[in-house]
């Protein structure tokens, strides 16, 4: 009698270790394929924008009259197959915890890969972080020229990899 007992909780237990094998499965397997969705150059600004704008602090400890006027450029390195690898100050705003932030968020975020056509070797894309709406920010042009330098540094002529993100305040 003690032998079919544990012969049932045995198959009980391998039935569920099936159930549950597979949904952890399905679980880790699903967001891999969603991450590996194939997106063309705009899209992928557009996604990596968006997400670095929600992932930029506000830091009060810098007041606003400043805040507005500063821009940072962070370099974002990705490798050969597009993946996001790490993330450096290039140009700081000239405030300490104003860089800090710029590089926190950029390295903060979950980068999609790089769009098929910017695979293939080393990639720096610069990402331009502003504190204050760009639209609006007096040093836009400044830091854009800082942005393109940069990448005229690390690609030649190629500066098609510029990205732009603010807090929304």
């Amino acid at each position: 009698m003690t032998s079919k007992v544990q012969i049932v909780r045995c198959l009980s237990s391998a039935a569920l270790a099936a159930v549950f094998g597979s949904a952890l499965l399905m679980g880790s397997v699903s967001p891999a394929i969603a991450a590996e969705r194939e997106v063309d150059a705009a899209t992928w600004a557009r996604m990596v924008d968006a997400r670095l704008d929600r992932s930029i602090r506000l830091v009060r400890a810098v007041p606003d009259s400043i805040r507005a006027e500063k821009g940072a450029v962070v370099a974002a390195r990705f490798d050969a197959e597009g993946n996001f690898v790490d993330a450096s100050l290039e140009q700081g705003t000239g405030n300490r915890l104003l860089d800090r932030e710029a590089v926190r968020a950029v390295k903060a975020i979950r980068y999609p890969r790089l769009p098929l056509e910017k695979r293939g070797t080393t990639r720096v894309v610069a990402m331009e972080v502003f504190f204050a709406d760009p639209i609006d920010h007096r040093l836009a042009g400044r830091v854009r020229t800082a942005s393109q330098r940069m990448l005229a540094k690390y690609h030649g002529a190629e500066n098609q990899n510029i990205m732009v993100a603010a807090t929304q305040e």
